[in-house]
């Protein structure tokens, strides 16, 4: 079992360079977009990658601050924040990594988006867990961040007349 102090700075290394990612990218996505303000916070605020940093983030930042908390809710928001990460890394680098080329200090807010933030989230998790946290009745709990922001992402796509990802367009399906 890893020490306190390890588990508490793998936690809050995955936390501080996940939200460094997303800070570091909401810029770039601002200076892209050119449907306003408001629309492009919004759009960059629905990316799964975005949402999967931001609440792995939260659950590592939280578990950071005591390790040996074992609230439901926190548990589940762990446990959401890391499968929602793998599941960025994966389907990045399945699906959509080829179409994307980023610049300047995007190569890096992507490198981290994308694929050191899921890293280190797995293998934290692997080496100080808190693997005490997780059961079936967590697992239901967790799935729920993800399913809800599927079926936003769905309707959004529909409202807005645009998918978030190429593979998620209704009107195509």
């Amino acid at each position: 079992m890893a020490s306190l102090g390890m588990t508490r700075g793998v936690l809050a290394t995955t936390a501080g360079l996940a939200l460094l990612s997303v800070a570091g990218q909401y810029p770039i996505s601002l200076d892209e977009g050119t449907r306003g303000f408001a629309f492009e916070t919004i759009e960059y605020l629905s990316y799964f990658t975005i949402v999967s940093n931001l609440v792995l983030a939260a659950g590592a930042a939280l578990l950071a601050t005591d390790p040996r908390r074992n609230e439901t809710w926190v548990a589940a928001l762990r446990l959401a924040g890391l499968v929602m990460i793998t599941v960025t890394g994966i389907v990045y680098h399945l699906l959509l990594a080829g179409d994307n080329d980023p610049t300047g200090i995007g190569v890096y807010t992507d490198l981290g988006l994308h694929t050191i933030v899921p890293i280190l989230a797995v293998v934290g998790w692997l080496v100080v867990g808190p693997h005490r946290l997780f059961g079936w009745s967590i697992l239901l709990r967790a799935i729920a961040l993800p399913i809800a922001w599927l079926a936003y992402a769905l309707v959004r796509g529909l409202v807005v007349g645009e998918a978030l990802y190429p593979f998620m367009d209704v009107a195509a399906l």
